[in-house]
């Protein structure tokens, strides 16, 4: 009879570590999905010329603008496919710390995680009516959603480095 409450305490480790292993591989998958609403949001302001960079990173946001401004050799579309291109390779690396993160490797959340607190930092850099970069200011709505979508989504990120702890304390149990 101690044989089997034995096996069944260890299915029931197994199983939570199966069940917060798999909550921590969506929620490292936050790492990505910023990056892509950010290129979706970018890339329709590019191309279609309205300022619609409300859920963008502030760097991606800071990279479009200034060279929309300076165009290449003065050829704007020229400069959209190269400021697509350079938001594409950052969000092809996001999507790479993510993919590592989901597979386990901490310090690929740790790199995301920290790039993703530069770009929220960089927000304030764009306060409306004191931004430092000229014509580069947030207005008021956009600089709130932005903020917003930075503290939920860094939040989300902080979840996952819980769930990674958990992964390690249950994994130390189970090896017990």
């Amino acid at each position: 009879m101690g044989k089997s409450k034995q096996q069944s305490e260890q299915i029931e480790r197994e199983r939570l570590f199966d069940k917060t292993l798999r909550a921590y591989q969506r929620l490292s998958l936050f790492l990505l999905y910023p990056a892509l609403a950010s290129l979706v949001m970018c890339s329709i302001s590019l191309f279609n010329g309205a300022q619609f960079y409300h859920a963008a990173f502030s760097s991606m946001r800071a990279i479009s603008l200034a060279m929309m401004a300076n165009p290449i050799s003065g050829d704007i579309m020229i400069t959209r496919v190269v400021i697509f291109f350079i938001l594409a390779v950052m969000t092809i690396g996001m999507g790479y710390f993510a993919m590592m993160a989901a597979k386990g490797k901490f310090w690929a959340l740790i790199v995301g995680i920290s790039i993703y607190l530069l770009d929220f930092i960089l927000i304030f850099f764009f306060i409306p009516n004191a931004s430092i970069f000229p014509n580069m200011g947030l207005d008021l709505s956009t600089f709130l959603v932005m903020g917003i979508f930075h503290l939920i989504f860094l939040i989300l990120d902080t979840l996952a480095v819980l769930k990674y702890a958990k992964l390690l304390r249950l994994q130390k149990g189970n090896a017990q």
